[in-house]
C-alpha cells in the first residue's frame, strides 16, 4: 500500500465493509470515512484505530506499511461479524501497554505521509490534558522530514539542563510513539508524558522485576527518579534532535574530563578511608 490512507481503505475492503457500514461501527460520519480515505483529514479519530485493532489488524502495519496486515493468530478474524469498538482484541493486549491511552492519533498529510506535530513548552500543560483529542492537536504546528514519513512521530521542546551535554534547553527532540513495555530499551532516551509533567530522560526498565521505571539524567547533578506505570500517559522514543545550541565539542570534552577526575578522586578517597 502506498500510504496510510490507502492502507485504511484496504482494511475496510478486506473486512467486507462499505463506507457507511464502517462509519456505523466506528461511530463517525460516513463523510468522515470518505475524507479520511481521500487523504483530506489531517487527524484520524482514535476510534478508527480502536475498531481496526479489535478486528485483529496490526496497527504497526497501518502506521508504517511494514509487516503483515493481520496479527498472526487473528488472520481469519475479518470473517467475523463483531459489532462495536468497546473491546480491543486480546492479541493487541498480549504485552503490557505503555500509557493510559492505548492508541494515539496519527498525524498525516494529504499524501498519507506522516507529519510531525510540535509541542512547545508553553503548550505542555494543555498537551497533558488534551493529547487524545483531535480538536486540540489540530491547533499544533506540523512539519515533515524525509526520514520520518512512515510512523507516528511528535516533536517536543526541551526546557532545563537535566540532559546536558546531550540535549540542551530549547532543543527540539523528535519522538516515535511506543505502545508496549517490551519496546523500552535500557539507556535509550525517551519523552515521557505523565499526569503531571513532560520529561526527557534515559530509561532503565524495571517494570518486570520491580514494577517501575528508573528515569536517569545525563547531567549527574540530578538524581534518578522512580516512575510508576500508572502515571504514564504516553512514551516516545527520541529519534532525532534539532538544536540551535552549538557549544564547542571541546567544552563537552572538558566537562567529561572533569567528571572522570571527580570520580577518580571520590574512589581514591574511599580507598584511603578503608
Amino acid at each position: 500500500m502506498e500510504n496510510l490512507h490507502n492502507r485504511l481503505k484496504h482494511c475496510r475492503i478486506k473486512l467486507g465493509l462499505n463506507q457507511q457500514s464502517l462509519s456505523q461501527r466506528v461511530n463517525i460520519n460516513q463523510k468522515d470515512v470518505s475524507l479520511i480515505e481521500a487523504g483530506k483529514r489531517k487527524y484520524i479519530p482514535e476510534e478508527y484505530f480502536l475498531y481496526l485493532s479489535s478486528e485483529g489488524i496490526d496497527l504497526n502495519w497501518i502506521y508504517t506499511g511494514k509487516g503483515e496486515m493481520f496479527l498472526k493468530d487473528t488472520l481469519q478474524k475479518y470473517n467475523s461479524k463483531q459489532e462495536g469498538i468497546s473491546t480491543m482484541s486480546s492479541t493487541s493486549l498480549s504485552a503490557p501497554l505503555l500509557g493510559k491511552s492505548t492508541l494515539q492519533l496519527v498525524t498525516v498529510d494529504k499524501q498519507g505521509d506522516s507529519v510531525i506535530a510540535m509541542v512547545p513548552i508553553k503548550a505542555a500543560a494543555g498537551y497533558i490534558m488534551y493529547c487524545h483529542r483531535s480538536d486540540y492537536l489540530e491547533e499544533l504546528s506540523v512539519f515533515s522530514l524525509p526520514d520520518f514519513r512512515s510512523g507516528n512521530y511528535r516533536a517536543f521542546e526541551i526546557w532545563g539542563d537535566s540532559m546536558e551535554h546531550t540535549i540542551y534547553s530549547q532543543d527540539w527532540v523528535i519522538g516515535e510513539r511506543l505502545e508496549m513495555a517490551s519496546q523500552l530499551r535500557d539507556g535509550a532516551i525517551y519523552i515521557i508524558v505523565t499526569s503531571g509533567n513532560i520529561v526527557c530522560k534515559r530509561v532503565v526498565n524495571r517494570l518486570d522485576r520491580l514494577g517501575h521505571l528508573v528515569l536517569r539524567s545525563d547531567n549527574t547533578e540530578y538524581e534518578d527518579q522512580i516512575l510508576e506505570p500508572n502515571d504514564i500517559i504516553e512514551v516516545w522514543l527520541v529519534k532525532a534532535r534539532i538544536t540551535r545550541d552549538f557549544r564547542s565539542a571541546r567544552a563537552a570534552l572538558v566537562y567529561f574530563r572533569e567528571e572522570v577526575n571527580r570520580l577518580d578522586n571520590l574512589l581514591n578517597g574511599m580507598v584511603h578511608k578503608q
